[in-house]
């Protein structure tokens, strides 16, 4: 046999093994996966969003008030995923959306206190007019208050208790009651 030959019959055996040793790791990634469980949701959410749909939350500015109703209250928690996808993370979410007549306010607080994020711990507030965003705010369940960029204010077990928007402040001045807790909504990521 020549040389070519022999080459050519060598890189052919190399290549065919190649292929069946990466065939065979991704018949036993995608057959079988492996499971990664998240902990279980943080109901910390609660003392800082201790609100529940149709719940009514009054703000005044010292001459007129802001009567808000908490039009939605969603919560994504990611309970596991298969480690072998590159999308998997142990995630939560709660987003609330209160309106008023005059102004529309969106809560978006992603991964309180979630030691197993790949995102981090992030809040979002936006105003029809207006948005706020922290990230990696760091709130431990020692603390009892917290803002967003100094122009909205939340304390525990109270909620959003200020807000500053268009040059004006509004100060929490009732909340109603909070009833039942909202349920999570659990799924998987991927």
């Amino acid at each position: 046999m020549n040389k070519n030959v022999k080459r050519l019959i060598k890189y052919t055996g190399i290549l065919a093994g190649t292929i069946i040793v990466l065939a065979f790791g991704l018949y036993l990634i995608f057959i079988f996966p492996s499971t990664v469980s998240c902990p279980a949701f943080n109901e910390g959410y609660y003392d800082w969003l201790p609100y529940t749909e149709k719940q009514d939350i009054v703000f005044t500015d010292g001459k007129s008030d802001r009567v808000f109703t908490v039009s939605t209250f969603e919560i994504h928690h990611t309970t596991s995923y298969n480690a072998n996808t590159k999308c998997g993370c142990c995630e939560d979410q709660v987003r609330i959306v209160m309106t008023s007549a005059e102004e529309t306010v969106e809560v978006i607080y992603d991964n309180y206190d979630n030691p197993d994020t790949c995102l981090g711990e992030m809040m979002r507030v936006n105003f029809k007019n207006g948005y706020a965003e922290a990230q990696n705010l760091g709130i431990s369940p020692s603390d009892e208050k917290f803002n967003v960029e100094n122009k909205i204010f939340f304390k525990k077990g109270k909620g959003m208790t200020k807000f500053i928007v268009r040059g004006k402040t509004w100060s929490l001045k009732s909340s109603g009651t909070t009833g039942k807790k909202q349920s999570v909504g659990n799924g998987t990521g991927c």
